[in-house]
């Protein structure tokens, strides 16, 4: 079997509150391979987002690893892990992430401008997303100004800019799943992973397969599921417990 694009390990990470952690993620394992679309299901405060945000090298679990394409997220530097978000890995966060003070087109040339791509190549580069996107004349709005599907179509574009392989969505609404999911589309065609967290199971649904997120542990859907189901660690003395 070719190596998964993405590798979740035994990750764990508890969020501080008051006097004792609170577990959020338990012994999470499970593998995306090339070519997947998967849903991450589960009711919301689940650590749907917390887990992505680990995924992705933005928050740095208390055990367990995560790779991908075969490379130890956590082990690396920050500017490793920087790299990695502009070359291999993306993420369109809950909302969609765009910043209101930009229009539709500014915000989809952002992480082209942060890469330092020229001029030319850049604004190339930015017809074809804006072009992808369907956008028209709603490329020169702002957020605010323009329907829930516009603004998520945008915000996915945005995320392809640098042609990741690798691209995590978190709560995709149910009005902008089809269009979000066609544009992801020929990530997975060329060979990339997609995951989309959702508490929607008709979002969930649309995808190839499902993972389902429950109480911290993660749970496999369907005889191709490819999910380890694992225990939850035993809670030693002085450990938070659930």
């Amino acid at each position: 079997m070719a190596t998964p694009l993405i590798t979740v390990e035994g990750v764990s990470f508890a969020a501080p509150g008051g006097t004792v952690a609170r577990p959020v993620l338990r012994d999470a394992t499970f593998e995306v391979a090339a070519g997947e679309l998967v849903g991450l299901n589960s009711v919301p405060g689940s650590g749907k987002t917390t887990l992505l945000h680990i995924v992705a090298g933005l928050l740095q679990p208390d055990a367990g690893s995560v790779r991908l394409d075969d490379e130890d997220v956590w082990r690396g530097s920050t500017s490793r892990r920087r790299e990695l978000r502009r070359t291999l890995i993306s993420i369109v966060p809950a909302g969609g992430g765009l910043p209101p003070d930009r229009t539709l087109a500014e915000a989809m040339e952002q992480p082209l401008r942060l890469a330092r791509v020229g001029r030319r190549d850049r604004g190339t580069r930015l017809a074809e997303l804006v072009e992808l996107a369907g956008l028209g004349a709603d490329a020169r709005r702002y957020p605010h100004e323009v329907a829930t599907d516009v603004r998520w179509r945008a915000a996915v574009v945005r995320a392809l800019a640098l042609r990741p392989r690798i691209v995590l969505v978190n709560e995709p609404p149910a009005e902008a799943a089809e269009d979000v999911l066609r544009l992801l589309a020929p990530i997975t065609a060329r060979q990339g992973a997609v995951v989309v967290a959702t508490d929607d199971a008709d979002v969930a649904a649309l995808t190839g397969r499902e993972i389902r997120l429950a109480d911290g542990e993660v749970h496999g859907v369907g005889d191709e599921a490819r999910v380890r189901l694992v225990e939850p660690p035993q809670a030693s003395a002085g450990s938070a417990t659930p």
